[in-house]
């Protein structure tokens, strides 16, 4: 039913990777409300915006929230790799070029947000309806638990920081921010602690 339903947007951590379930499957259950979870491991906001936006579109206008878990910028293009190119290549571009590289997959990643974001306000004014909620998750940069040592710990979402999530903020009004780092748990679970201390 239009409105009634939260869609969850963004790579493995909307997925739920590495986890007995998703943070969308919890937030459903919490509060009794239907949660559609396109999430795609290596999503970028690109993944949203090209050849799915014809169906995706629709969905996503008509939601009652739409939360978008931050993507990793190596996702995102760059002159050396167009949209939809796999992780694996994406690696390959480790050297002097990185620097650059990176700063216009962020460019990238930074314009593919106002447009993700934009469309569905757009498509939701064509509708009728009353655009849905606009939040994003901030997971923050932290390590990743490796398993069995074939993995190098890398930190995610690749690539973004604070300030970059700033930006994306400002360039979208009334875009909230939910910080669901570790850090932030952390802290806030050290909080709770000291209150029933006291």
């Amino acid at each position: 039913v239009a409105g009634k339903y939260i869609a969850v947007l963004g790579p493995a951590a909307a997925v739920g990777a590495m986890a007995r379930k998703s943070f969308a499957t919890l937030l459903g259950e919490r509060l009794g409300r239907p949660v559609l979870n396109l999430g795609r491991g290596g999503a970028s906001p690109a993944t949203y915006t090209h050849a799915s936006w014809p169906l995706l579109g629709p969905v996503l206008a008509q939601a009652g929230v739409v939360i978008t878990v931050v993507m990793a910028g190596r996702s995102s293009s760059n002159s050396a790799f167009g949209y939809g190119a796999s992780i694996h290549s994406r690696l390959l571009y480790r050297g002097s070029n990185i620097t650059r590289l990176q700063e216009e997959s962020l460019a990238t990643a930074r314009r593919d947000y106002r447009m993700l974001f934009g469309g569905i306000r757009e498509l939701s004014a064509k509708l009728g309806r009353v655009p849905p909620k606009l939040l994003l998750m901030w997971m923050s940069t932290r390590p990743i638990h490796c398993h069995g040592g074939s993995l190098r710990c890398k930190n995610f979402p690749a690539w973004i920081t604070g300030r970059f999530v700033n930006q994306v903020i400002d360039d979208t009004p009334g875009l909230e921010l939910v910080d669901a780092s570790y850090k932030h748990q952390e802290r806030e679970a050290r909080d709770s602690l000291s209150v029933l201390h006291c």
